[in-house]
């Protein structure tokens, strides 16, 4: 996790003691973490499928719980990243296509802005080519 490293170890502390507390987190859900030294208040840890094995209704289901719980928390903006394109293997395209329905069909409370964060120009291409076609 970058983020614990860069944030510090308190976020990775409260992440174990969340998972003791709640665990099994299911595929789809979310967990809550105070943000460290992060420049957030928290940290929403979604729970993303693997390709192959859970469907595009877990990822759906991962990407509308996080701005769901942004939502409850009274947040006006999030920072997402594309969910489950790592190490579980979703390929870039199908990560935007779900993540630009949830957005486009999401009804914000007070959530006003959504940053969607990529770490590769592939994945900045896929995702900028969805979106324009999309919403």
């Amino acid at each position: 996790m970058g983020y614990s490293k860069k944030g510090g170890e308190e976020i990775q502390r409260e992440s174990d003691e969340y998972v003791r507390k709640y665990a099994p987190i299911p595929t789809g859900g979310v967990a809550v973490t105070r943000a460290g030294k992060l420049k957030a208040k928290y940290i929403i840890h979604a729970v993303g499928p693997r390709y192959g094995v859970e469907g595009e209704d877990k990822l759906e289901l991962a990407i509308k719980n996080s701005l769901l719980k942004a939502d409850e928390l009274g947040l006006e903006s999030i920072a997402i990243p594309a969910i489950s394109t790592g190490i579980y293997g979703y390929p870039y395209e199908i990560c935007a296509k779900v993540m630009a329905r949830v957005l486009k069909n999401y009804a914000p409370k007070t959530l006003k802005k959504v940053r969607v964060v990529l770490y590769t120009q592939d994945a900045y291409d896929v995702f900028k080519n969805v979106f324009d076609n999309e919403l």
